[in-house]
């Protein structure tokens, strides 16, 4: 069987990659990503990086949530109280639901409100500039 040029020189490279891969892999050890690869119990599954996720936005994300966490804690009770109802309950309120139940005028609450975010903007940036 005669075979040209192209063909054998295609079929000698293909003989060339396999040889190179067998003595290579003389050293290598096949395993899963399935089976339990290090000492805390994380299967290679769980640690193949996921190539969809920005890391770098996701940390400053956590960075920007732990800083407003921080400021958050440094209100008071009440001042507390009027955001987490307004921005951060389940169930969140409006100006004039929590008006109501303080016996206040909506236009109160809103000036509360908008005195306390000045208030967390100054103590995140406080605490941003600590942090440097």
């Amino acid at each position: 069987m005669e075979t040209g040029k192209a063909e054998t020189r295609k079929y000698r490279a293909e003989e060339n990659h396999r040889y190179y891969i067998r003595s290579q892999s003389e050293n290598w050890r096949e395993i899963s990503i399935y089976t339990v690869a290090d000492e805390c119990g994380c299967s290679g599954e769980e640690v193949v990086a996921n190539e969809t996720q920005d890391v770098e936005q996701e940390v400053i994300e956590r960075i920007r949530a732990e800083t407003v966490r921080k400021a958050l804690s440094q209100l008071d009770a009440a001042s507390y109280q009027l955001i987490h109802s307004l921005y951060l309950a389940p169930q969140q309120k409006t100006e004039r639901e929590i008006a109501q139940d303080l016996g206040l005028s909506q236009n109160a609450v809103n000036k509360r409100k908008k005195k306390i975010l000045k208030t967390l903007k100054f103590l995140v940036v406080k605490i941003q500039k600590s942090q440097q």
